[in-house]
């Protein structure tokens, strides 16, 4: 019976070595798969921030675009009444440079008709004395 008993003893030793490598394996097992879901967790929460900054970012540049673009609307706005007032400015000084030359040349005209009118009296008169 020594026999058998170390057949038993052999088997329970065998048995436990067995299922601690099994123990170790699985842990390991579990441990791997437990630190990959965990890189896994952290990747999808980087990705996370990464659409969130990726988020901002674009809302940012929407709205610097929003806000240059109203500042460009408005530049244009402040070119083209610039520019018409400019152009009203020139028209008025044009028009009141031309309204001047008018002027004076009629100023001109009424002086030499005056002086044409006062000859003919002067000569008319001159003429009956």
């Amino acid at each position: 019976m020594d026999k058998v008993s170390d057949m038993a003893y052999n088997a329970k030793d065998t048995i436990k070595e067995k299922a601690e490598e099994a123990y170790d394996t699985a842990l390991k097992k579990g441990h791997n798969m437990m630190y990959k879901a965990s890189e896994m967790g952290n990747d999808a929460y980087d990705k996370g921030d990464m659409a969130s900054d990726a988020k901002a970012s674009v809302k940012e540049a929407m709205g610097d675009a929003i806000s240059s673009g109203k500042d460009s609307s408005f530049d244009r706005y402040e070119d083209a009444k610039s520019k018409a007032h400019d152009t009203y400015m020139f028209a008025k000084d044009s028009m009141i440079d031309e309204a001047k030359e008018k002027y004076e040349a009629a100023k001109e005209m009424v002086s030499e008709a005056a002086g044409n009118l006062g000859a003919k009296m002067r000569t008319g008169r001159t003429a009956e004395l």
